[in-house]
């Protein structure tokens, strides 16, 4: 069968202009990029993926092999976060602005990949960073999600996972506004595990009373009611009204947490 390829003549002025204009502005958008730490940046993720790739097929000789195998691992992270930090006291999150988008530039560059496999304060600063860029449109919002999931899967020494970046206003009611990235988030990770039911309560610190904490258990229903608005079944959320005590890990307060539990399908 013969290809035949269809387009309408009408535009073809209109095309081709598009192309003379992106081969006259492409040298100058390149000159903005900063391509080198662009390629340091992939580097450093080949970097981060290649003993990786070795992990779920790897024949061990011994145990000494398989710690070896880690060992290294550990190193390429550590080595990563240091430099990582280095470019984001410099640049902050290096977003589109600074090292341009897989679109423009041709080949995949994912910095969030650096970042996910280090320590929950390392995910939460550099949360705060990429998050901070995206709103500006500095940064695709692809970044701070990735980060928020691995946050959301990873960490949950208490028995639970904390959602750090659902933000109260003055009255102690959830600013949906600030909030939204994270409970988007949420919703995405619910749809796409819809084998887990997902059920929410409020946590307390040592100094508090739990009548003080009351008041965040009677706005778990809007979080459940924006879940549902994006599309998680009710079946999938739910509301434990007990609040659970906490201790202070140092990296800041949050007032809602959740647990997962299979469902019976």
């Amino acid at each position: 069968m013969e290809y035949v390829k269809y387009y309408d003549s009408l535009f073809t002025p209109i095309m081709k202009q598009v192309l003379r204009n992106y081969k006259r502005f492409r040298p100058q958008y390149l000159a903005s990029i900063d391509t080198v730490l662009r390629k340091e940046i992939k580097n450093m993720e080949n970097l981060d993926q290649t003993p990786r790739r070795l992990l779920p097929n790897r024949k061990y000789v011994n145990q000494e092999s398989k710690d070896s195998l880690w060992r290294s691992i550990k190193e390429v992270d550590s080595n990563n976060i240091q430099r990582f930090k280095e470019i984001e006291k410099k640049y902050g999150w290096p977003g589109i602005q600074v090292i341009g988008s897989n679109q423009t530039m041709g080949d995949f560059v994912e910095p969030a990949t650096i970042i996910i496999h280090n320590n929950e304060k390392d995910n939460l600063y550099f949360l705060n960073s990429a998050y901070a860029k995206a709103v500006k449109g500095e940064a695709s919002w692809h970044d701070p999600e990735r980060i928020m999931l691995n946050l959301l899967f990873r960490f949950y020494e208490e028995g639970h996972i904390k959602l750090r970046h659902t933000f109260f206003s003055e009255n102690n009611e959830i600013d949906e506004d600030r909030s939204y990235f994270q409970l988007k988030a949420l919703a995405d990770l619910i749809k796409t595990n819809p084998r887990y039911k997902i059920i929410f309560f409020c946590v307390r610190y040592d100094a508090e009373t739990e009548s003080d904490i009351q008041i965040y258990v009677k706005e778990l229903d809007k979080i459940i009611k924006f879940l549902s608005s994006n599309g998680v079944p009710q079946d999938n959320i739910s509301i434990d009204n007990q609040v659970r005590k906490v201790t202070d890990d140092g990296l800041g307060k949050y007032r809602v947490a959740f647990r997962r539990v299979k469902r019976v399908m």
